[in-house]
């Protein structure tokens, strides 16, 4: 099993649970398809997203 990267995840997205100050601080990121075979950023989603209470 590959070890999985460290990276600093920027967003904009202030509506989730997870956002702080323009990054994410989830533990994991889940981003799929939503197309079927994305050839651009529009065709994928953040499945991570939690609403912000």
């Amino acid at each position: 099993m590959a070890t999985p990267n460290k990276l600093t995840v920027h967003c904009s997205v202030d509506t989730c649970g997870y956002w702080n100050n323009h990054f994410c601080s989830a533990k994991e990121l889940l981003v799929n398809n939503m197309t079927g075979k994305a050839k651009t950023s529009d065709g994928t989603c953040c499945e991570t997203f939690i609403p912000k209470d």
